[in-house]
């Protein structure tokens, strides 16, 4: 089973995703300049991006996404379970 959420995208392409966040740009613009000082070859990589994801602190869930939902925890085996309420 695939646990992560998003798609793999190449260095080489714009990333548009960010949209007008400079912030978003600019810490993923240090990090590209970070793997490139360190003698990583950014064209044969990718990295995963995926779906912007919003938390509701009241309930401790993702809003309208199931599958970061099921990622928030995971099945336990017994004697070592942790309770739904702590």
């Amino acid at each position: 089973m695939d646990s992560y959420l998003g798609d793999a995208a190449p260095f080489e392409v714009p990333r548009a995703v960010f949209g007008d966040c400079i912030d978003a740009r600019e810490a993923f613009g240090r990090f590209e300049q970070h793997l490139a000082d360190n003698a990583l070859k950014l064209r044969d990589m990718t990295y995963r991006m995926g779906p912007r994801l919003e938390f509701d602190t009241r309930s401790e869930q993702f809003a309208s996404n199931l599958k970061a939902n099921s990622m928030l925890t995971r099945d336990y085996r017994t004697p070592f379970v942790v309770p739904q309420r702590v």
